[in-house]
Parts: C-alpha cells; sequence; structure tokens
C-alpha cells in the first residue's frame, strides 16, 4: 500500500505503507487537518515522532518545511520501511529514524540534551501508551516552552497523565480519531 504527500515540496509523491497489524495510517483527511493546523510553525522546526508507524506525518511535515526530524519506531518491519522511504524521498540527512522504545527513548534525548518544537505522539490504541508518554515527557524535558505537543488517538480512549507541565490547547475529533493540541505551561 501507498500514501501520497499531500502538500508542500514533496507533494504527490508516493511513500509506503507497511502491510502490518501495528500500522494504521492516519487518514487522508485527517493529515491535512494536522497540517493546515501547524504548518506556518513548521519553517525550520524540529519535529519529533515518537510511534513511527509508516512515518507518513513526519514526511508530510519535511515536505511543509521542517528542517530535521526524528522518528521512533519499535516495529522492525515499520523501522525499515520509514528508512526506505527517507532514501526514496531524498530525505535520509534530514531525519533520524531510530529503532526502539518510544517511552524509552524519552530519557534517551534528555541524557543527550536534545529539545523538539514539535511532538508527535500516535500510539496503537487502548495501551495507556499517550498516558506513558506525558508520564516521561513531565519527568524529561526535551521540549522548548513554545513546543507543541500533539497526541493522536480514539476519543473514548482516557489521557489522564497530564501534570501541570502541560494544558490542553485545542481538541478537534474526526470521526473515530481525536487530536489533541498541548502546550507547556
Amino acid at each position: 500500500m501507498t500514501l501520497k504527500i499531500l502538500s508542500g515540496k514533496f507533494k504527490g509523491k508516493s511513500i509506503n505503507v507497511p502491510q502490518t497489524d501495528s500500522v494504521r495510517p492516519i487518514l487522508t483527511r485527517l493529515r491535512k487537518s494536522l497540517l493546515d493546523t501547524i504548518r506556518n510553525e513548521l519553517n525550520g522546526a524540529s519535529f519529533l515522532d515518537l510511534f513511527g508507524g509508516s512515518g507518513s506525518v513526519t514526511f508530510e511535515a519535511l515536505s511543509n518545511g521542517v528542517r530535521f526530524a526524528t522518528i521512533v519506531e519499535l516495529d522492525r518491519i515499520n523501522f525499515q520501511t520509514i528508512r526506505k522511504n527517507a532514501r526514496l524521498l531524498g530525505l535520509s540527512s534530514q531525519v533520524e529514524i531510530v529503532h526502539g522504545d518510544a517511552i524509552n527513548k524519552i530519557k534517551k534525548f534528555y541524557q543527550q540534551n536534545r529539545k523538539f518544537d514539535f511532538i508527535y505522539i500516535a500510539p496503537p490504541q487502548y495501551l495507556g501508551l499517550i498516558n506513558r508518554a506525558f508520564d516521561q515527557l513531565s519527568k524529561n524535558r526535551i521540549y522548548h516552552p513554545e513546543t507543541l505537543i500533539i497526541t493522536q488517538c480514539h476519543p473514548k480512549e482516557k489521557i489522564d497523565a497530564l501534570s501541570s507541565k502541560f494544558y490542553l490547547l485545542k481538541s478537534r475529533r474526526h470521526g473515530n480519531t481525536t487530536l489533541d493540541y498541548y502546550r507547556i505551561k
């Protein structure tokens, strides 16, 4: 299966989507809504995708001006597909693809003193991974005061691990998916 980049300098180019159960590619209308919301802030930004899947959101962000992106993916097939997509688009020098557990990598990025302008969290559903990610983010500051954290989940999935460090800026529901946008207090 392939997806087309919707906008930016790679508009119309195709990327591969792994045929695994661990990937639920973000629908075209959701990618469009997400990019329409953040596009004006992407130029020159750094972007962290904690649960890469196919990497489609990150490749859209890179197509629209992100300077450098990091994608974390645990599944070996997904990881290899993301690497192939980066090469296919000629983005290997602008994207770091990290194989491993996203929650554990937050602490590693903190230890490396890394900071990101955008953090995108779209994990497998109903495993409490968004809550665990926010818990690690509250302990490991890998963000700036202006960082935007975006989560993608099912509307019935409860996000309850927010500390006093984050607040919900806005929430957009699209059918069975909610995109929530958080800022740092």
